[in-house]
């Protein structure tokens, strides 16, 4: 019998982790037991799986439910490797921006802190390196995923890729969850289904047919994109999922035009409903956007590309452009490299970490001050020159008209860099400057 790889298995098992996501009854730590069973059949390697919802506070993160199958760590354990890290802003940072990654790359860079791991981790639990999925919207809550593996690994670009998509919707349960205050408080102990037709801004029937719309779901635009987006959801539920999982994950978007979430909603006759929750993520500011511009602002400082925020919001890529140069120009950055200046900057400032941007001018200010980052010791001469240009949001065709080269080399340099660093987009890139 050949065993399929645990990429294979993962893409197997995507419907099943994004439908676990929008589980809207029983309590936190049902919610997140449910979603790390589908998580670990995908990467089950015998040594458990933990997970655990951190809220981040000004004094750091403050693990609020947390659940373990097989021979993970307890949570005393999680928690102590999250307070006693080294660098709390990192992991903090790192928590916020969510994202794929195993602790030997993720802190390749920080040896005390993948000395502080190791220390806790291999000498307890036997457990060499950790893959670790972390879903978030970058602004105060996240679930994370961490499964133990008996070697160390690197995960490779189309994993980031898929399970980044992945993240999208669980990050998005998580926050519809919060956002119809259904909790361990709420409902702990209970298996009844959450009416959330009362919350709905549109119902339509199990056949896609609109019931009822109310709000900014009236339109007929916005009804034609909700029918449209319903239709997809459940085609990727069918037989697409087992078929071609990447395909129908594709079609699932996280949101629909950036403001609806779908959930399913069953009557006591067991007649199934597909309701459109609003579910925006809780970004305040800048004042001076729209939502859509907010979000899509807030989304590209955390280092997400085009492609994947247009997944997350459920819009099309020319769509995220045109808003992200029009946040842009309201903002005054020259370009997204300093629009991640400004958010990481922000975000080293913990007390301003949701008021991000209402005062142009200390942002900008913080921005400037930037220390060169560890990583950059891993660099060739070259390498840092290129590196420091692209943090100062330089293209590669303005890097190579200023270093005389030619834009393959740059390309080359540009690739060599992101790779050694152990990111996909030189929004990432910014957004690791300031570790320490």
């Amino acid at each position: 019998m050949v065993r399929r790889s645990s990429t294979g298995r993962a893409r197997s098992r995507a419907i099943d982790i994004v439908e676990g996501a929008y589980a809207l009854q029983g309590s936190d730590e049902d919610w997140l037991r449910g979603v790390a069973q589908h998580i670990l059949a995908t990467h089950d390697e015998g040594l458990g799986i933990g997970a655990y919802i951190v809220d981040v506070r000004d004094s750091g993160l403050e693990i609020r439910s947390f659940c373990r199958e097989g021979n993970a760590p307890s949570v005393a354990v999680m928690a102590s490797t999250l307070r006693d890290a080294p660098s709390q802003e990192f992991v903090v940072r790192a928590h916020l921006r969510g994202g794929l990654s195993t602790t030997s790359e993720a802190f390749k860079a920080m040896p005390e802190i993948l000395a502080h791991a190791d220390s806790l981790l291999i000498e307890r639990f036997g457990v060499r390196d950790t893959l670790t999925f972390l879903a978030s919207d970058g602004v105060r809550t996240t679930s994370a995923f961490s499964v133990g593996l008996p070697r160390r690994r690197k995960v490779a670009a189309h994993e980031c890729r898929f399970w980044g998509r992945l993240g999208s919707h669980v990050a998005a349960g998580l926050r519809l969850r919060e956002r119809l205050a259904i909790n361990s408080h709420a409902v702990a102990g209970t298996d009844q289904s959450v009416d959330v037709t009362q919350f709905g801004e549109a119902i339509f029937d199990g056949a896609g047919r609109l019931l009822h719309s109310t709000g900014a779901a009236t339109g007929r635009s916005p009804r034609d994109r909700l029918r449209t987006a319903v239709m997809a959801a459940d085609k990727a539920r069918g037989k697409l999922r087992k078929r071609d999982p990447e395909a129908a994950l594709e079609l699932w978007r996280g949101m629909v035009d950036g403001r609806w979430t779908l959930v399913d909603h069953f009557d006591t006759d067991g007649r199934r409903f597909v309701v459109a929750c609003e579910n925006l993520i809780d970004i305040r500011s800048p004042r001076q956007l729209s939502d859509r511009e907010r979000q899509v602002a807030h989304l590209i400082a955390l280092g997400r590309s085009n492609a994947q925020v247009a997944y997350e919001l459920g819009m099309s890529a020319s769509t995220v452009s045109v808003h992200l140069r029009i946040a842009l120009r309201k903002l005054g950055f020259e370009s997204r490299a300093k629009l991640c200046d400004a958010w990481t900057a922000v975000l080293a400032d913990q007390s301003s970490r949701i008021a991000v941007f209402d005062e142009p001018e200390r942002v900008h200010a913080l921005s400037v001050r930037r220390q060169q980052p560890p990583w950059f010791a891993q660099l060739s001469s070259s390498e840092v020159e290129v590196a420091e240009a692209l943090l100062e949001g330089c293209s590669n065709a303005q890097i190579a008209k200023a270093r005389g080269t030619s834009l393959r080399t740059v390309e080359n340099q540009v690739a060599s860099i992101l790779c050694k660093v152990g990111v996909q987009s030189r929004g990432e890139l910014s957004a690791t400057q300031w570790a320490k």
